[in-house]
């Protein structure tokens, strides 16, 4: 995942890195002190997620947002101010989130399950070790922890990757993947029926359910299942 910062105070950039290392452990991070260099950045960069202030000098976090959104409108821009004046702007330009300052690494968190939910079923680069690897996110029927490492199932093919689940989880579209267990992500697309304490998919797998919350992820299957009927 590629992630840009731009706030003009160093002090809450650096707050902002040492969460997002905090949240996520493995990603590609640019930060610029100013929008007009991270509008420049555009020319070689891409970005999946920016956190913008908004009160800079010169060009402000709203309109870089503005500019960003017709030169790349699958990036996802999360707003970081001290004020909540702006909201109703980020509202119409489409912002993911709307982060206040002080910022922890709860609101962090929210702000990037934000930011995927808005992706859609494609691609996803993950971060293992010192490579990047694509996924197709449509072809995933389950992933497993196993250790440190994740193996990733899709169509009977395998694919091990050098990074936790739970950074993995923060990456996956929450409405289409659910932690099941403490060791599985389940994709709900995949997902035939519920039997006992696992959810069957289609090619014949079993995928463990956390016993303690059997009945919730059984109404949360169940939920999907009724939106996907009715989209």
């Amino acid at each position: 995942m590629n992630i840009a910062i731009c706030d003009d105070s160093e002090l809450d950039r650096f707050v902002l890195e040492r969460l997002l290392k905090e949240t996520l452990g493995r990603y590609n991070l640019s930060t610029f002190d100013n929008a007009q260099k991270l509008m420049a950045s555009f020319e070689t960069h891409t970005f999946d997620v920016l956190f913008l202030d908004v009160y800079m000098p010169g060009l402000n976090g709203v309109e870089a947002a503005r500019r960003i959104k017709e030169i790349s409108p699958d990036s996802a821009v999360v707003f970081t101010t001290s004020s909540p004046d702006h909201a109703l702007e980020g509202f119409d330009l489409g912002v993911v989130h709307y982060l206040l300052k002080p910022l922890d690494s709860r609101k962090v968190a929210d702000a990037l399950k934000r930011c995927h939910r808005k992706a859609p079923m494609g691609m996803l680069s993950v971060k293992s070790g010192r490579d990047t690897i694509p996924l197709n996110l449509s072809d995933i029927d389950y992933i497993e922890s196993v250790n440190k490492d994740c193996i990733v199932f899709s169509g009977g093919q395998q694919q091990l990757l050098h990074t936790r689940l739970r950074e993995l989880e923060l990456l996956l579209p929450e409405d289409a993947f659910m932690r099941c267990h403490r060791s599985y992500i389940v994709n709900l697309n995949k997902v035939t029926c519920v039997r006992g304490y696992d959810f069957v998919l289609r090619c014949g797998v079993l995928v463990p359910i956390k016993r303690q919350e059997r009945l919730q992820m059984k109404q949360a299957f169940e939920d999907f299942c009724f939106k996907q009927l009715r989209s």
